[in-house]
C-alpha cells in the first residue's frame, strides 16, 4: 500500500467510525424510530420491480425522458424544473440537503411540486420530522433513515437506499455525470437547468472540501456496487456519457 492509498484507507476508517457514532445517537431517538416503524407498515409496495432515478446533470438535456412515462420515477432537488415533470408525474421527489433547512432552497418549492403533481410523495430524512416548517406537508411526506450521515454519494445514494427499501430490485438512473465539481469551478452549467446560484460565491477554501468529497464519491460508489451485488440488486446507468464506469450501462432509448 503506497502513501496515498494509506491516507485514503485512514480517511475511510475515520468516516466509518464517525458514521457509527452518529448512527448510535439517531437510534436513541424514540420518535424517529416510531415514525419509521409505523410508516413501514403503511407503505404500499410497488407493483413493478424497477424504478428510474432522475438526477440533474447537464447531460439530461440530451435525453428524451418521455420514454419513461408510466414508469415509477424518482426526481431530486430542482428536478421539478424539468420541462417534462408534469407529463411524467413522478412518484417520489427526494430532498436531503440541509439547504432546505437554512432557507437557501425555499420551502415554497414543496407547494410548486404539489401543484404540478398532487399525488407525489416528498421523501425527507426522518431527522427532520420535528421541524415545524414541514408540518403543513405531512400527508405528502415519506421519512427515510439516512444511515450514513457522512456519505459522499449524497442524494443519489439516498435514492438508491430508498428504492431498495421499497423492494425495487432493478434501479436505473440517469443524469449523473460525475463531473459537476469541474463545471462549478469554471463557472459553467453544472445541471440541466443551469447552475445553482448559491455555488457562485465559492472560494478555493470551499473547493478543498468539495474536491475531497468528490474523490470520496468515486471510492464510495465502487464500494457500493460490491455491496448491492450481494443483495441481488441491479443498478444500471442510463446517463448519456459521464464518468461513472463502475455501473453497467444501457441506452435510455432502449427502455420500453
Amino acid at each position: 500500500m503506497n502513501y496515498w492509498s494509506f491516507l485514503i484507507h485512514i480517511n475511510s476508517l475515520i468516516i466509518k467510525v464517525t458514521n457509527f457514532i452518529f448512527r448510535c445517537f439517531s437510534l436513541l431517538n424514540v420518535k424517529q424510530r416510531t415514525i419509521l416503524f409505523l410508516q413501514k407498515n403503511k407503505l404500499i409496495k410497488p407493483t413493478t420491480n424497477q424504478v428510474f432515478i432522475i438526477l440533474n446533470a447537464p447531460s439530461l438535456k440530451e435525453q428524451d425522458l418521455s420514454v419513461l412515462k408510466g414508469h415509477d420515477l424518482i426526481f431530486v432537488n430542482r428536478g421539478f424544473k424539468h420541462e417534462l415533470y408534469k407529463q411524467l408525474q413522478p412518484k417520489y421527489q427526494v430532498f436531503i440537503d440541509p439547504k432546505i433547512l437554512s432557507g437557501t432552497w425555499p420551502i415554497s418549492w414543496f407547494d410548486e411540486i404539489l401543484e404540478i403533481n398532487p399525488k407525489i410523495k416528498i421523501v425527507l430524512p426522518v431527522s427532520w420530522c420535528n421541524i415545524d416548517m414541514f408540518q403543513p406537508y405531512m400527508t405528502s411526506i415519506i421519512w427515510i433513515d439516512i444511515k450514513n450521515r457522512f456519505s459522499a454519494i449524497g442524494v443519489s445514494g439516498a435514492c438508491f437506499e430508498f428504492a431498495i427499501s421499497q423492494n425495487y430490485k432493478k434501479l436505473y438512473f440517469t443524469g449523473f455525470d460525475g463531473n459537476g465539481i469541474a463545471h462549478e469551478m469554471i463557472k459553467s452549467q453544472s445541471h440541466f437547468y443551469g447552475s445553482n446560484e448559491e455555488n457562485n460565491i465559492k472560494t478555493t477554501k470551499n473547493y478543498i472540501i468539495d474536491l475531497f468529497m468528490h474523490s470520496r464519491q468515486f471510492l464510495e460508489l465502487h464500494n457500493y456496487v460490491r455491496t448491492i451485488k450481494k443483495k441481488n440488486i441491479e443498478i444500471i446507468n442510463l446517463t448519456n456519457g459521464g464518468l461513472l464506469d463502475m455501473f453497467p450501462r444501457q441506452k435510455l432509448s432502449d427502455i420500453r
